[in-house]
C-alpha cells in the first residue's frame, strides 16, 4: 500500500487531515480560520486622525461659541446704552424730581443731575454692561436739559467685545434742534453717515464701521443729513469730494492771509515756526510758489498775494508747510494740502457753511471776525458769511489730527481767504 501511494504523482496526493479541539478537519499544518474570532481595532494613525478632527471640531466650536457670546453681550450692551439715553431725556422731560437726568456710559448708570460725578446716587438705575465689553469713543456721558431734553453732547460711543467686534452708539443734535438717538451696525459691516454735515457739499454716505471714528472726528453724524446749510450761487468754482477746487472758467485768484498762529511750545515766548504756500493748478503735479516762497504773514501789506491766468478746468489746491529747526535740528516739520481731505488737516468753507464745532472753535472765530481785512466773515459765530460767493475761507491744522480731537486743534495755524474772479 505504501509502495502504491509513492507511485502516484505529486498532484493527486492529498495531504493528510488532523482533528482541531472543536472536531473540525484542518490541512495538516494550516490553522482553522474563525471569521468571529478575527482582531478588531484600530491602528495608531487611525486614532490620531480621530482625535485630530474631534480636537478641531471643538475649537471650532468654542470659538463660535465665544463669537455668539461676544455678539449678545455686545447686543445687551447696545440696548443698554440706547435705554439708558431715552430714560434719562424722558425723565428730564417730564422734569423728574425736578431736575436733569443723565446717563453714564462705562458704569451703565442713569443719574439724577447734570453729571455723574455730581449725583446722588440715591437716584441711580443701573443698566448694567457685560465685561466682555470695553467702552471707548468721545462720548462717555450725556445729559439732557429739563423740559427740553436737548443732549449736553453729541458724538459717538464704541462698544467693543474681546473679539474686536464693535457696536457704535451716537447722539446726533441737528440744527433745527431735533435730537436723536441711532446706533450703527458691528465692525466690518457699513454705516450711513453725512459727510459734511451742514456744508455746500454735504453728501450721504456709506462707510466701513471701522473707519467711522476718523469721520465722526472730522465732523460727520450717522444717519441721514439733516439738510443742506449752504447757499452757493457762483458757477465760476465748485469743489470736488478731494479738496480740490475745479474752475469753470479761466479765473484770477487772490490769496489773503487772515491768521497765521503756530508756535513751537505752549506760552507768549516761545519761537515761530514759519510756515510757507504754495498752490497748484492741476490737482497737485505740480506745486508752485506763494508770496514767493517767503514764509507768510497776517500784517498787511504782506499777507496779500493774486496769481491770474487760472485755465478753465484747472484744479486748485493749497500747500501749507511748516518748518523748524534748533541748533541744527529740524523739531517740526509738517504739511498740510486741502487737496488730501481724508486727512482733515485743511478744510474749505464757502458762504453758509456751518463753522465746524467738533474742536474749540472759539479762536478760529474769533480770526473770522476779527482780521486784517477789516471784514466780519461769521457774524452769527456759527456761519460763514462771504459777501463774494466764489471765495472761499481755508483753516489749517498742522498738528496731528487725532481722533478724538484735543482741545489744541484749534484750526488757526493757517487761515485764508481766496477770492476767484474771471480773468
Amino acid at each position: 500500500m505504501s509502495s502504491l501511494r509513492m507511485l502516484m504523482p505529486n498532484s493527486q496526493r492529498k495531504a493528510p487531515f488532523h482533528c482541531d479541539g472543536d472536531g473540525e478537519r484542518t490541512k495538516a499544518g494550516q490553522p482553522t480560520e474563525d471569521p468571529s474570532r478575527a482582531k478588531v481595532g484600530f491602528t495608531l494613525i487611525e486614532a490620531l486622525m480621530v482625535i485630530g478632527i474631534l480636537g478641531i471640531i471643538m475649537v471650532f466650536s468654542v470659538s463660535r461659541f465665544r463669537q455668539s457670546q461676544v455678539r449678545s453681550d455686545l447686543d445687551q450692551a447696545k440696548e443698554n446704552v440706547v435705554q439708558g439715553f431715552a430714560r434719562a431725556k424722558m425723565l428730564s422731560q417730564t422734569a423728574q424730581g425736578d431736575s436733569e437726568w443723565g446717563f453714564y456710559v462705562p458704569a451703565g448708570v442713569l443719574y439724577k443731575g447734570s453729571s455723574y460725578t455730581a449725583r446722588d446716587p440715591v437716584n441711580d438705575e443701573v443698566y448694567p454692561m457685560p465685561s466682555s465689553v470695553v467702552v471707548n469713543g468721545v462720548l462717555l456721558e450725556v445729559s439732557f436739559t429739563k423740559l427740553e431734553g436737548r443732549p449736553s453732547a453729541s458724538g459717538t460711543i464704541v462698544l467693543q467685545g474681546l473679539d474686536e467686534q464693535q457696536r457704535t452708539v451716537s447722539i446726533t443734535l441737528y440744527m433745527g434742534g431735533e435730537e436723536r438717538i441711532a446706533s450703527s451696525s458691528s465692525l466690518g459691516a457699513s454705516v450711513n453717515i453725512c459727510h459734511k454735515p451742514g456744508m455746500h457739499n454735504e453728501s450721504q454716505m456709506t462707510v466701513p464701521s471701522a473707519a467711522w471714528l476718523a469721520h465722526q472726528a472730522h465732523g460727520d453724524i450717522l444717519g441721514m443729513c439733516p439738510g443742506d446749510e449752504g447757499s452757493v450761487a457762483c458757477t465760476e468754482i465748485s469743489i470736488q469730494d478731494s479738496g480740490n477746487i475745479l474752475t469753470a472758467d479761466g479765473v484770477d485768484m487772490t490769496v489773503t492771509v487772515l491768521a497765521k498762529n503756530l508756535k513751537y511750545g505752549e506760552g507768549a515766548a516761545v519761537p515761530d515756526i514759519p510756515v510757507t504756500l504754495k498752490y497748484t493748478d492741476d490737482g497737485g503735479i505740480q506745486w508752485k510758489k506763494l508770496f514767493n516762497d517767503n514764509p507768510i504773514t497776517s500784517i498787511p501789506p504782506d499777507n496779500v498775494d493774486t496769481k491770474g491766468n487760472i485755465q478753465e478746468n484747472s484744479q486748485v489746491a493749497l500747500q501749507m508747510y511748516g518748518h523748524y529747526e534748533e541748533d541744527g535740528w529740524t523739531v517740526y516739520d509738517s504739511t498740510a494740502e486741502t487737496n488730501d481731505a481724508d486727512s482733515g488737516h485743511a478744510l474749505i468753507l464757502r458762504d453758509g457753511d456751518a463753522i465746524p464745532t467738533y474742536f474749540d472753535n472759539t479762536e478760529l472765530v474769533g480770526v473770522l471776525q476779527n482780521n486784517p481785512t477789516g471784514e466780519n466773515f461769521a457774524p452769527d459765530g456759527e456761519h460763514i458769511e462771504l459777501a463774494d460767493p466764489c471765495s472761499v475761507v481755508v483753516i489749517t491744522e498742522l498738528s496731528d489730527v487725532l481722533v478724538p480731537p484735543p482741545v489744541s486743534e484749534d484750526y488757526t495755524d493757517a487761515v485764508f481767504l481766496l477770492q476767484f474772479t474771471e480773468d
